[in-house]
């Protein structure tokens, strides 16, 4: 199972319960990956909406994503210019 673990030898090594991470039972497994997975869609959604705004795709992008954006809006404005 992929997160099970590989042996208890540490402080709790005569807990029963202590070698494994998930439970065994359907739903609160379930429960245990849904959480997970809501939490990295909520992630990505959060990093969405940040760069949505100014401000965010500068921070998102870096110093020199925004050059890189700037240096290419003003090839596209001189290329407009000549058509």
């Amino acid at each position: 199972m992929l997160l099970s673990g590989g042996g208890n030898t540490g402080r709790y090594a005569s807990d029963p319960c202590s070698n494994e991470y998930m439970t065994g039972y359907l739903k609160y497994d379930a429960a245990i990956v849904a959480s997970v997975a809501g939490f990295v869609v909520l992630l990505g959604i959060l990093v969405i909406l940040i760069g949505s705004t100014k401000p965010g795709r500068r921070w998102v992008s870096g110093p020199e994503g925004v050059r890189v954006r700037m240096a290419r809006e003003a090839l596209s404005r001189l290329s407009l210019d000549e058509a």
